[in-house]
């Protein structure tokens, strides 16, 4: 009889009460006894004015608070494990504190909530095992602070079309059956960080068109199965670090064309094929890494950046061709390019010229040459090896790049597992191992280059062109040359001798044209001496006629 009359009396409230607001201290609720006095004890009673809270309760639902429009405080709902509806909220339309729906095991959706529109503090929604789906709260605009949703092992989606403005953060982790992510509407800026990690079954991430900062770090890891990041179109800044990491079913990262700054960018990525963005990314940044994807076959962009603080680091990417991009980068802490056992191509760093530590090449294969740093000048480590990772050989077999570099910022040289490289008396070189003598390591590399008096041997030959100090003109042209030498002199050339930089003679000729075939020999840096009724003079030139 009482619950008949209790029905009967609240089916009449909407028309019999004006609205009024109560609890400045708060109200609790821990039973359905406690729900139905309050209904009777507060008919007309609209606004909360402190906290509402369903805690440890043995509520089954919330009919009792179906007059309520607002909550001034906090609305707390937690280990209420009988609650299976939230209906009884279904006129509520702001929360003034936050909306904390946790560890409620029978609570299948948020159904109920569907007139909520504003929460000034947070929403946070975790540990609740059966819930499913939160599509009620779709007409969501103002949400002033946090968004989290968190370990819901059975949600299968998370759509949110209505935020306008401004939030304080997003944090998407740990929901174990999570498909879909849809975030949109008119959010432009999230004041702290946007973290989507440990979802293991999602699949999409779409959305945030609108946004067009993040003050803090955007990290989007260990989502093993999204395939697709969508939408960060309209992004600008990143105050803090971007990280895609341990997604190995991405293939390709979202555009960032219109990203002016971010603190540090990481990818690791194991199937990502291509870097083609970044454009407008520009000035200064702390950290770029590229590591663990390897599946990555070329890299563009990055053409604006001018200081990376920290590193520029490319580390076990085993199928990456070829690195585009970084024309404006003058200086770097570290660049490392570490086993990239495939990389062939560096059209970048033509402006790079401060390494403030170390720039390391260790294990890369097929990259022959070092003329993409042909603009370094201050350097203070050099380490050209075998990778860190597996004992694979450097396929280097020239470093006339390092020729401009100035030996009085070098502290320290390695020049190892090259097994082509025979030439290494460059002025650069000749005068660091000169001067140096503990601070270098120079090993497994070709007679010539295979240690340190075999470089400082080929040092002293090279310093024998004394052209300059005669009377007479020498021209050698092509340099370098491809299959003939031409020889222009304004003396009688009776004999030429070709020797590698280490000395052995591969070639004597007595000479009866102005020209050398040469295509016989192997790419390299090589002298020519030449004796003449004036003397014997000496002059260097570098072959490229064999791949």
């Amino acid at each position: 009889m009482k619950l008949l009359y209790i029905s009967f009396f609240v089916s009449l409230l909407p028309f019999l009460l004006k609205s009024q607001s109560c609890f400045e201290d708060g109200l609790s609720l821990s039973n359905q006894i406690e729900a139905e006095n309050f209904l009777l004890d507060n008919p007309n009673c609209s606004i909360i004015e402190g906290d509402l809270n369903v805690f440890f309760s043995s509520l089954e639902n919330l009919d009792a608070l179906q007059n309520i429009k607002e909550i001034k405080g906090n609305l707390i709902i937690s280990e209420s494990h009988n609650l299976s509806s939230l209906i009884g909220l279904k006129r509520l339309n702001a929360i003034g504190g936050s909306l904390i729906v946790s560890d409620n095991n029978s609570l299948h959706d948020l159904s109920g909530l569907d007139s909520l529109t504003s929460i000034d503090g947070s929403l946070i929604i975790e540990n609740n095992q059966n819930l499913q789906s939160i599509k009620a709260i779709e007409n969501l605009s103002n949400l002033k602070s946090t968004l989290k949703i968190s370990g819901n092992s059975t949600l299968d989606s998370i759509s949110m079309t209505s935020l306008t403005d401004t939030i304080s953060s997003i944090d998407i982790t740990s929901n174990s059956e999570l498909h879909h992510i849809y975030i949109d509407g008119n959010l432009k800026s999230i004041e702290g960080s946007l973290r989507i990690d440990i979802n293991p079954n999602l699949l999409t991430i779409e959305g945030f068109t609108k946004l067009e900062k993040i003050n803090s770090n955007l990290t989007i890891l260990n989502n093993s199965e999204l395939k697709n990041v969508s939408g960060f179109d309209s992004l600008i800044r990143i105050g803090g670090g971007m990280s895609f990491n341990a997604c190995d079913n991405i293939e390709e990262i979202p555009s960032f064309n219109n990203l002016v700054y971010s603190k540090s960018i990481q990818i690791a990525l194991d199937r990502l094929k291509i870097i083609d963005g970044f454009y407008n990314l520009r000035d200064t940044i702390d950290d770029l890494i590229i590591l663990r994807c390897d599946s990555l076959k070329s890299v563009n962009g990055f053409n604006k950046i001018s200081h990376v603080k920290t590193r520029v680091l490319f580390g076990t990417t085993k199928d990456l061709i070829s690195i585009n991009g970084f024309d404006d980068l003058v200086s770097t802490r570290y660049l490392h390019l570490d086993y990239c056992p495939n990389l062939s191509t560096i059209n970048a760093f033509e402006s790079l010229e401060i390494i403030d530590s170390t720039f390391l090449i260790g294990g890369c294969n097929s990259l022959k040459n070092l003329d993409f740093v042909q603009s370094l000048k201050k350097v203070d480590e050099i380490i050209i090896r075998s990778a860190t990772t597996s004992i694979i050989t450097n396929g280097i077999d020239d470093i006339e790049g390092l020729s401009n570099i100035d030996v009085n910022y070098l502290t320290s040289l390695n020049i190892s597992h090259c097994p082509n490289l025979s030439v290494c008396a460059y002025e650069s070189i000749c005068s660091y191992l000169e001067e140096s003598n503990t601070n270098y390591f120079i090993e497994n590399n070709d007679f010539g280059c295979n240690s340190r008096e075999e470089i400082l041997e080929a040092c002293e030959m090279v310093s024998t062109d004394n052209i300059m100090n005669s009377h007479i003109t020498i021209n050698l042209y092509p340099n370098p040359a491809t299959i003939v030498i031409t020889i222009d002199c304004s003396e009688k050339i009776e004999k030429v001798e070709i020797h590698e930089i280490n000395g052995q003679k591969v070639k004597e000729l007595i000479i009866h044209s102005a020209q050398i075939d040469v295509s016989d020999l192997k790419n390299g840096l090589y002298l020519l001496t030449l004796s003449t009724n004036d003397g014997i003079y000496t002059k260097k030139v570098t072959i490229t006629n064999n791949e």
